[in-house]
């Protein structure tokens, strides 16, 4: 039910923008759609709000891998 879970997600962000948690999750589902821009923009919002966040910065690895980006993906992880 990835459709639910990126509302669910919106409105958490909605509710808290800084909300950590809730941009890596929702990247996470966008992961899963296969739509990996979107999930780089927000784990790139979640490595904003918490830098040092493992979640974030492994799935931005991943994320940025996936679109070709291996020098910024390397960085990540």
């Amino acid at each position: 039910e990835y459709d639910l879970a990126l509302k669910a997600l919106d409105e958490a962000i909605k509710l808290n923008p800084n909300y950590t948690r809730a941009f890596v999750n929702r990247a996470g589902v966008y992961l899963k759609k296969n739509e990996y821009d979107r999930a780089a923009r927000d784990y790139d919002e979640a490595i904003r709000l918490e830098p040092n966040l493992e979640a974030a910065l492994s799935g931005r690895c991943w994320s940025r891998a996936i679109l070709g980006s291996l020098q910024a993906a390397l960085e990540d992880c």
